[in-house]
């Protein structure tokens, strides 16, 4: 009986067992069926699912685009004795994200409902409000999270606040979605748009016309500029009006396709696949001028330079200040402007001894700001105050100031988001789609409404200084090369510098005519992914004797080479290996002519820090370095690979900085007949040392240098 019973208990306890083990598998295969279901929904839907994690990446998760999302949201509100919100551009947003929320619902019904697997009512209505409601919460979270980024007054959390109460408002009364969507029952097939697939085709249509026949400031014959809107609507109004476009015309483009079997999308595609390959599209040449200018090499064209300073009686050893701007971005160009705009109101005759600036991306846009304000507005000659401890007047920086405040981001975002989108499917190029003018007009148009003289646009070969502008610097501006990764500088001096081993020189591309100056900024600060690399096709000439005259003739070897430039910081980040090189340049014209007594200064326009030899610059401020050791293994090695690189970009602004301060150094002890030999310390102390080594090298330097200029050769 007790083996009988002991039997009987085993077996019921299998049974339970197997019952429960069929449960879970029930279970499990319900929940797995429900995942594949949502699944396919979402990839049902994928033109709503695109824009879903483009705002997700840019708004809800940390650290991705998080920069560039916080910079583009600090452009609600004015900063001053009192933050002020931008009125206008936050009433914009309240109706984009309305509109893009309605768009998102109206495309995930009709996508899930026509065509295709088939996917549950429920959770097809699901889906369509989440999406609806997701581009609202992605720019409220964006608002909220800034509370904690202004010391000041801050109004984005009553900004988020006020998002949200509208939004609800709207979707309790059914405001703008009772006129753009016709909402159905529940379990109807889809829901129709009052506004159709007509509607968008044709805002398509007529947004490509705009674009094609824009200009800097006029768009289709008619008196207004598309830059100047952009920079009303903002880059997250962009953003969120081109999201609703491309869906409105991806969701038709899927639907149709569903309904005629005929894979529009994939055709789209495939042309877009083909022309890129092959080039058929590119749209991105670098701008030239029709006006021819000459040009000098630099020896002789310091020698006219040194000539024609109005104070160059007034020392006996004349001052002359080269500069070297470093690239980051808007943040680079706008210290860079303001510091040498600064250093000119607390000394208007520093103006006159800035003999060259070499700038790298956003150090470059400043140095060209710089330079074009200089011929705008020159310094009073006869202004002799030059105390760079107070400044009692703002007048070029306040100016410059005005000019890099405006939105330059708009301009260009709005370009790649539409005319430059539209290009890539296009067998042919519009050059007026390429985004990149956007950046380089808005920048020319602020300048003209600052300074009301449109200098940017001039031609750089033209743009150096002369006995009526003797403020205007020479600019080096570096770019880099893709197909051979050289560094490249634009100049109006031909500065082709192979006995350096160094850079070539635009005028070995186009000797006679050459870019505007916004044209040849921008090009050094075409910035990775957002600015397209820009093509110039060779026209280069050669000198030759034609008729028993000699005149320029194309040079063969070259003309018709078409190359690729991107921005200058893939080479070096600096600006410093020009600046040695021209600083060595210079140092032989004491060779040549002994009558000719001057001093050469250093300044270097940085964008990071200087931090202790155990912290390292990280978002604008010194950190401590960590003292993990290293590790092994498949994914440290895959690591290693894009830590190496993008640690040794820079790495290689610091050294060639050490290299160019080397120089000097090195330069300052020949003329002093001094030997330097104690290489310790930081290099602040080895650089005062070696001043107090070189003894009275640097008396006859002038007052004000020794604010400017920490270290001189003699």
């Amino acid at each position: 009986m007790t083996s009988i019973s002991t039997a009987a208990v085993a077996a019921s306890w299998g049974q339970r067992a197997l019952a429960r083990i069929r449960l879970c598998r029930r279970r499990l295969t319900a929940r797995l069926s429900w995942l594949r279901v949502l699944a396919t929904a979402v990839v049902k839907m994928w033109p709503v699912t695109i824009v879903i994690a483009l705002l997700t990446l840019c708004f809800l998760v940390p650290g991705l685009a998080s920069i560039q999302t916080v910079e583009a949201l600090l452009g609600y509100v004015r900063f001053g004795a009192a933050v002020e919100i931008v009125w206008i551009r936050y009433i914009i947003t309240l109706g984009s994200t309305i509109l893009l929320g309605a768009v998102l619902r109206s495309c995930s019904r009709r996508l899930l409902s026509i065509g295709g697997q088939s996917v549950p009512p429920s959770l097809a209505i699901w889906l369509s409000r989440s999406s609806g409601y997701l581009p609202l919460a992605a720019i409220a979270f964006g608002f909220f999270s800034l509370r904690g980024e202004l010391s000041v007054a801050n109004p984005f959390g009553v900004m988020a606040a006020g998002l949200l109460i509208v939004y609800l408002l709207q979707d309790r009364f059914q405001l703008l979605t009772r006129w753009f969507l016709r909402p159905n029952k529940v379990g109807s097939r889809g829901s129709k748009s009052n506004f159709g697939t007509v509607g968008w085709f044709t805002t398509f249509v007529l947004v490509a016309l705009l674009f094609a026949f824009s200009e800097r400031d006029a768009t289709a014959l008619l008196p207004f500029s598309l830059i100047q809107v952009s920079q009303t609507l903002g880059p997250i109004n962009i953003l969120f009006l081109a999201c609703c476009l491309w869906t409105e015309i991806a969701t038709s483009l899927v639907i149709l396709s569903r309904k005629t079997r005929i894979p529009l999308v994939g055709a789209v595609a495939c042309v877009a696949i083909i022309t890129n390959v092959f080039a058929l599209n590119d749209n991105h040449p670098i701008r030239r001028n029709d006006e021819s200018n000459r040009t000098d090499d630099v020896q002789p064209a310091f020698g006219k330079w040194l000539g024609s300073r109005p104070d160059r009686k007034d020392f006996p050893s004349y001052p002359v200040l080269l500069v070297s701007a470093e690239g980051g971005g808007i943040r680079a160009a706008y210290f860079t402007a303001v510091t040498l705009a600064r250093i000119v109101d607390s000394c208007p005759r520093s103006a006159n001894h800035i003999f060259a600036i070499s700038g790298v991306s956003g150090g470059a846009i400043g140095a060209a700001i710089f330079a074009a304000a200089m011929k705008a507005r020159p310094p009073d000659p006869s202004d002799a105050r030059c105390d760079l401890q107070s400044a009692r007047s703002h007048r070029y920086e306040d100016a410059v100031s005005e000019v890099l405040s405006d939105d330059h981001l708009s301009p260009l975002l709005i370009r790649m988001l539409t005319g430059d989108a539209f290009q890539q499917a296009l067998p042919f190029s519009i050059t007026n789609f390429d985004r990149q003018l956007g950046l380089e007009f808005s920048l020319e148009r602020s300048f003209l409404r600052v300074f009301k003289k449109d200098v940017l646009s001039e031609p750089l070969y033209g743009f150096a200084p002369s006995v009526q502008f003797p403020s205007i610097p020479f600019l080096f501006l570096n770019t880099t090369r893709v197909e051979d990764g050289l560094r490249v500088t634009f100049s109006p001096l031909y500065f082709r510098t192979e006995q350096y081993g160094g850079a070539d020189d635009w005028h070995a591309v186009d000797y006679l005519l050459g870019p505007p100056i916004s044209a040849a900024a921008g090009t050094s600060a075409r910035f990775p992914l957002i600015s397209p690399p820009g093509y110039f096709v060779s026209r280069t000439v050669k000198q030759a004797v034609v008729d028993g005259q000699q005149t320029w003739v194309p040079d063969t070897a070259f003309v018709g080479k078409k190359n690729r430039y991107v921005d200058g910081g893939y080479f070096d980040n600096s600006g410093a290996p020009t600046l040695l090189e021209l600083y060595r340049e210079l140092n032989q014209v004491r060779g040549i002519r002994e009558d000719v007594k001057f001093y050469t200064h250093i300044l270097h326009i940085g964008n990071y820090p200087t931090c202790e030899d155990t912290k390292k610059p990280s978002g604008g401020a010194c950190k401590i370095m960590s003292v993990e050791s290293a590790r092994s293994g498949l994914i440290t090695d895959l690591e290693s690979v894009y830590d190496a690189i993008f640690n040794v970009r820079s790495t290689r602004a610091d050294y060639g900085l050490k290299q160019l301060f080397n120089e000097v150094l090195r330069v300052a002890s020949v003329h002093a007949n001094i030997e330097m030999t104690d290489h310790s310390g930081t290099d602040k102390q080895y650089m005062e040392r070696a001043l107090r080594q070189a003894g009275g090298a640097d008396e006859e330097v002038p007052q004000y240098a020794g604010f400017l200029f920490p270290h001189s050769d003699a």
